[in-house]
């Protein structure tokens, strides 16, 4: 748990036979008002608040977030302003883990932000978050949470080339093309990224890109250089690193590294609970 004067952030791994769909639940509580850095996930994510109110935050742009929201997977870092006494409950779920929930074309969500009533019954969100703030810690929250996904699970297997497709991604980090990806998987470059958007919400390159993005924050942790970054995550030189730096969050590494700070435990919970595995 990450517990600071600002908030105080609860990782929880989720029951076992829903464990295959999501990597894990955020469970955080504001106590002051502030803006956090959200990386981009490697799978959609469903935003729950049961409590005040949050709004992203876009260079001079700042947009409400509903109460009950999830976001397709997009190669740009978020920014979102919580108020204090505030509380969300993030949803993680792994990359093909949303398509066993929501029946729509998950490529349709990409980049952006949606409402979740918007892909299931209004009638039923308007429950689920009557239940969320009337229970009193994280665990009875995913319990609530947990209840109203399995109720919602679709008889759906999951990809066997795409999984593969994912797996090898995330072996390599991100660092690898695609064609001869598809070409040893047995499919044509088209058709794996027909299935693959359907039910990951995005093309294996963009997956890819997110994936090695992650990496590079991960390694900066180290505190490597930034020479030593662009080498490591396959980029031919720094330039090109910048430049594909600057896509996800409008800003070099250096500017970004010098104002940007991260909750150890969220952190931990988009990068740490077995992305890409399944049990």
């Amino acid at each position: 748990m990450c517990c600071n004067r600002i908030m105080a952030v609860s990782v929880l791994a989720p029951s076992a036979d829903l464990a295959p769909l999501i990597r894990a639940f955020v469970h955080a509580e504001i106590r002051e008002s502030h803006t956090q850095i959200l990386i981009p996930e490697t799978g959609i994510v469903m935003a729950l608040r049961f409590a005040g109110e949050a709004e992203f935050v876009d260079g001079f742009h700042v947009g409400h977030f509903a109460k009950a929201a999830v976001a397709g997977l997009a190669k740009v870092v978020r920014r979102v302003r919580a108020t204090e006494n505030g509380g969300v409950i993030l949803v993680l779920f792994r990359e093909q883990g949303a398509a066993r929930v929501f029946a729509a074309p998950l490529d349709q969500l990409h980049g952006t932000i949606v409402a979740l009533e918007n892909l299931t019954s209004s009638s039923h969100v308007a429950r689920l978050q009557e239940k969320l703030a009337s229970a009193h810690n994280a665990m009875m929250r995913v319990a609530v949470v947990e209840s109203f996904l399995r109720e919602r699970l679709r008889g759906v297997s999951f990809d066997p080339i795409v999984d593969a497709a994912v797996r090898a991604i995330h072996t390599r980090r991100g660092a690898l093309r695609i064609a001869p990806l598809a070409r040893k998987l047995g499919i044509s470059h088209d058709r794996l990224q027909k299935r693959f958007r359907c039910v990951v919400g995005a093309s294996p390159k963009q997956l890819a890109s997110i994936i090695r993005f992650r990496h590079v924050l991960a390694i900066r942790r180290s505190d490597a250089s930034f020479a030593q970054l662009a080498h490591s995550v396959g980029f031919c030189d720094q330039s090109h690193f910048i430049r594909d730096f600057r896509v996800f969050t409008g800003t070099s590494p250096a500017d970004f590294f010098r104002t940007a700070t991260f909750c150890p435990s969220f952190w931990d919970a988009q990068t740490s609970l077995g992305a890409g595995d399944r049990p």
